[in-house]
């Protein structure tokens, strides 16, 4: 892969966990989220009209956005719910498994069967997310925040499928609008059930969220970039695992984080693991 293609990805890769970040740090984490999902659409809108792309979708292209919002707002609520009650080092590396799960989709639903390399791809990426979250004295430091960032690993793996399918027949652009537009009365739902403050924090939040919004649009926008650059898919996906050690040790130094040792050598073992599955699949 061509070092101008791999440097889009590495940016990309170092972008996304900041906006994870401003997320996390806002005294209400779901109304930062909420602003942020309404800042990216707007981007959305905004780089549609200035590129005259139409943003009405093809009738069959219905269900694929259904399939997409559906794990959007599986995605945003589960990871909200993970950043607010746990640290971003402890599940972030979980949440950004994906591949895992596309494999056990793979198995599960398709009948694919996989050899020993991708095994111990898949058994890294278990034994290190147990030493993420694993405390001294219990097996399981937060059930709830460890059960929300594997549904927000499921819910990635949801979205990332049916966008993958939906690019073959919109750009992009639309596909992100629709499935971030769509999933946001259900992320509301969600926020409102669990009874979280939805404060955007005043002046302040809001210009927080519009950084957040901007760095997960540009964070998405590099990967495509790539993507349109010929960079092969599963390679891509390699790179972009830089972003797990990355944040860890953003997690220890902009939110001061603990156990930055121990966290960074298990989610070294994640990236590792998810190398291996997206190579050998």
């Amino acid at each position: 892969m061509p070092l101008s293609i791999v440097a889009l990805v590495l940016l990309s890769a170092a972008i996304h966990p900041v906006w994870n970040i401003l997320v996390k740090r806002n005294p209400s984490p779901a109304g930062a989220f909420l602003a942020f999902s309404v800042v990216l659409v707007g981007i959305g809108v905004v780089q549609a009209a200035v590129s005259g792309v139409s943003l009405w979708p093809a009738d069959g292209l219905w269900p694929l956005l259904a399939v997409s919002a559906a794990g959007q707002a599986l995605y945003g609520a589960a990871l909200v719910i993970a950043l607010r009650r746990g640290d971003l080092s402890a599940y972030y590396p979980l949440i950004r498994a994906a591949p895992v799960g596309v494999v056990g989709w793979g198995w599960l639903v398709e009948g694919h069967s996989y050899g020993w390399p991708m095994l111990a791809g898949i058994g890294l990426v278990l034994a290190g997310g147990f030493l993420l979250q694993a405390r001294r004295g219990r097996r399981i430091d937060d059930p709830v925040a460890l059960t929300a960032a594997l549904c927000a690993m499921l819910g990635s793996v949801a979205y990332s499928l049916a966008d993958g399918e939906a690019m073959r027949l919109a750009p992009p652009v639309l596909v992100m609008v629709w499935g971030q537009g769509l999933a946001l009365p259900a992320i509301l739902l969600v926020f409102r059930w669990a009874g979280m403050p939805l404060g955007s924090g005043g002046r302040r939040g809001w210009l927080y969220a519009a950084v957040a919004g901007g760095l997960g649009y540009t964070s998405y926008y590099l990967i495509l970039l790539a993507y349109q650059m010929g960079g092969n898919v599963a390679a891509v996906a390699s790179v972009r695992q830089a972003s797990i050690p990355l944040s860890v040790l953003m997690g220890a130094l902009w939110l001061g984080e603990r156990n930055l040792g121990g966290r960074l050598a298990a989610s070294l073992l994640v990236a590792a693991g998810i190398v291996m599955i997206v190579l050998n699949r």
